[in-house]
């Protein structure tokens, strides 16, 4: 039976609709994004969790889905077996990105935190790097259509050289 879907070998469901949803072609005000996957707040937008007593409604700022997306980069995704920086979880993750509002602070932060539990800044951007690509919902740009292959995510700034 064909229920009008549509799916992408290779890829989940919350990355489709993370690439669609970011879609510059389609407008913000024509869709929403219907799910109860909590990962889903990393996109912004309106959101939609259906249940039977008649759902939740509710909007993600730019800003808000970028706090998610790096707070599971530090804190892992325990749903789908992803773990984060050891001893960090949800409250501690939370307190260490307080204040933060640019990629560039949310990544030092980031490292910062692994390396004083990995012990070397190498094993530390290892492990976000590692993290952030497992977490992180896909965009628009991410995959290419006609070769199906994913585009793997990088820190927002040269670590390697330090800038």
């Amino acid at each position: 039976m064909d229920t009008g879907g549509m799916k992408e070998h290779g890829l989940e469901a919350d990355d489709l609709i993370g690439i669609l949803s970011s879609d510059p072609n389609y407008s913000k005000e024509e869709h929403w994004i219907v799910s109860g996957d909590k990962d889903l707040d990393q996109l912004e937008g309106k959101h939609y969790w259906p249940s039977e007593d008649g759902g939740r409604f509710w909007e993600v700022s730019e800003q808000q889905a970028r706090h998610k997306f790096w707070l599971q980069t530090l804190v892992g995704d325990s749903t789908d077996d992803i773990p984060g920086c050891p001893t960090i979880g949800d409250k501690r993750g939370a307190a260490a990105l307080e204040g933060c509002t640019t990629d560039v602070e949310y990544w030092e932060k980031i490292v910062s935190t692994y390396e004083k539990q990995l012990k070397t800044r190498e094993d530390a951007e290892k492990a976000a790097v590692l993290t952030a690509n497992l977490v992180r919902i896909m965009r628009h740009g991410d995959y290419d259509w006609k070769t199906s292959t994913v585009s793997e995510w990088t820190p927002p700034i040269s670590t390697a050289t330090g800038d």
